[in-house]
């Protein structure tokens, strides 16, 4: 398993402009819609990474490169089933990871909220009471559970079919993760990390194999869309 992580940075609109050429039509029609300039950027740079990684992983030209998804909205690369990709992003940060097994990514930006509402709707009382014992880092310990949630759901690939309170997260003492569903329904084997490397942001992710926590590997922005760029072209050059 692999895990990259950019910090996005503006993009002029002659660059932008390139750029939605090089993604499918579906795709760049998305990334266009937001108004927000960082919304595009994060969409965009987070399409440019994948295609990337699959131009050098697997050897397809960026063209050959076909997304789809499950019946449950979760994208995956057709033709390739035993290659495995997720992609979050927040703030200033786009995460993606890729896997030769079932995985699943969050990335968030600590951000001050409604943490008893929020908890009370979403979180299982296991949960909530380890979010609320230590009462000076209540909005860390809520990241966490949220971030390990995100990123197990997004692994499964099952959507909002999976209920939120219907597993819980197991934070030991020690930092050990695991999952603990109520019914069983939803027992995959799954392994969890957690990472704390970049302040004001927690990440998590998820892994349906039996996986040795790897570290997170940084991308410039600029070097990849600049690399990105020359294999479109030589490739489009024969």
């Amino acid at each position: 398993m692999y895990i990259y992580l950019v910090e996005i940075n503006s993009i002029a609109d002659s660059e932008l402009s390139h750029l939605y050429q090089l993604m499918d039509s579906e795709r760049s029609k998305r990334a266009q819609r937001f108004i927000k300039p960082k919304d595009k950027v994060r969409t965009i740079v987070g399409e440019i990474l994948i295609r990337y990684l699959i131009i050098e992983k697997i050897g397809l030209k960026n063209k050959e490169i076909n997304f789809d998804q499950n019946l449950y909205g979760k994208p995956f690369l057709e033709g390739f089933p035993s290659f495995h990709f997720n992609i979050s992003h927040s703030g200033n940060y786009v995460l993606c990871v890729i896997n030769d097994n079932e995985v699943g990514c969050d990335i968030e930006e600590i951000k001050p909220l409604n943490i008893e509402e929020i908890s009370t709707a979403f979180f299982t009382n296991e949960e909530c009471r380890y979010i609320n014992s230590d009462s000076n880092n209540r909005l860390d310990k809520f990241y966490e559970i949220w971030t390990l949630k995100e990123s197990y759901i997004k692994c499964c690939g099952l959507g909002l079919s999976l209920s939120l309170k219907n597993f819980s997260m197991n934070i030991s003492k020690k930092g050990n993760i695991s999952v603990v569903n109520r019914d069983n329904q939803y027992g995959y084997y799954k392994n969890l990390f957690q990472y704390t490397e970049i302040s004001g942001y927690k990440i998590a992710v998820c892994s349906g194999g039996d996986v040795v926590k790897p570290n997170i590997i940084t991308v410039d922005q600029n070097e990849l869309i600049s690399h990105f760029n020359s294999i479109c072209l030589q490739q489009e050059r024969g």
